[in-house]
């Protein structure tokens, strides 16, 4: 009997040591964190060699955008000024364009050429209001009490705009990968709606109500799936059965709180997901769907993460996140079995 402890107190020891090795071996590695930022708000350049983030000025009180070397976490530079506090910031699918909405109500348009604001313009809403850029032409899609928005970017007129028969407050919005489909997303207590609208159309939305809160939406690079972020869980749903396929795995590492920030790889083949009380950012592998690898401990402190961004290069991941005293921007690189394929 004491032979037969020994072994398996032995094997429990090379098991563990094992999964140790594993882990360490096939867990992301954190390359640098950013001084904090002002805006909360950061991109990679389209091929993945800058990323740019927000700033603020302290003796003109005005937001600069900063560019940071992504190979090693200097500073390269600062850009354009910004004349009000920035809430929510897009880039468009080509890099060209930066569209940031700001406390003074404006929506402005930067050509990061030029690093200058071409179009500013006023919308209704609220100033954290969300903002979606279409990859199919130059027009943007803002959320308002009630409805979303589209936008002419070269004019700063409004095109057309959809009103929820409830009023509902939405606060997710996203294009489908050919920029055809808007779907939009909110929740109002323990109802929320998933809505599909084909933007060329004046048709009424297609709504799916679910029981759990959606707090956040990405749509793969095929165009097949929308996964949703809710309460502590992930969902895929399925566009053309129009029906929840999957629930993903989450019992372990998300503690109760919602999926604020949810985002599929440049090639599709891998999901990353986060969220307001989480102290971990997962990845999933989408072929086979697998328990995700786990990364990006923010301490021991309350913190969660408010964005987890993809390099178009497919090897690093940058995520933000913070708490109430300190705002942080981190780059993570990927193992190689987690690094999609660039689609440069």
């Amino acid at each position: 009997m004491r032979k037969r402890l020994r072994i398996t107190g032995g094997l429990w020891l090379l098991v563990a040591l094992v999964i140790s090795t594993w882990s360490k071996e096939h867990s992301p590695v954190l390359d640098f964190r950013l001084p904090p930022d002002f805006g909360s708000f950061a991109f990679y350049s389209p091929d993945g060699e800058t990323i740019m983030a927000f700033s603020e000025q302290p003796e003109s009180g005005m937001v600069a955008l900063d560019f940071w070397s992504a190979a090693d976490g200097h500073k390269i530079r600062s850009a354009v000024l910004y004349p009000s506090r920035i809430t929510r910031a897009i880039l468009s699918p080509d890099g060209q364009f930066l569209i940031t909405r700001h406390y003074d109500r404006f929506i402005r348009v930067t050509d990061l050429r030029s690093e200058t604001v071409e179009t500013r313009f006023q919308s209704s809403g609220r100033i954290d209001d969300e903002i979606a850029y279409s990859p199919q032409q130059d027009v943007i899609a803002t959320t308002f009490s009630g409805g979303v928005a589209i936008w002419d970017l070269n004019t700063g007129t409004q095109i057309k705009q959809f009103h929820d028969e409830f009023n509902r407050s939405f606060s997710n919005i996203v294009f489908n990968p050919d920029g055809d489909y808007l779907a939009y997303a909110g929740s109002e207590y323990t109802d929320s709606k998933l809505c599909l609208w084909k933007v060329a159309s004046d048709q009424d939305w297609q709504c799916i109500h679910f029981s759990d809160g959606i707090f956040s939406l990405a749509w793969s690079p095929d165009g097949q799936y929308i996964a949703l972020g809710g309460s502590g869980r992930v969902n895929i749903w399925d566009v053309r059965q129009q029906k929840v396929v999957r629930q993903l795995p989450t019992a372990g590492f998300f503690v109760i709180g919602y999926i604020g920030t949810i985002n599929f790889s440049p090639d599709g083949k891998f999901l990353a997901a986060a969220g307001s009380d989480t102290y971990w950012v997962a990845i999933w592998d989408t072929r086979d769907w697998e328990r995700p690898i786990q990364f990006g401990d923010c301490g021991t402190a309350p913190c969660g993460y408010s964005e987890a961004v993809y390099n178009p290069n497919g090897r690093s991941i940058l995520i933000e996140g913070g708490d109430r005293w300190e705002s942080f921007t981190e780059q993570w690189s990927l193992p190689k079995f987690l690094q999609a394929e660039s689609t440069r």
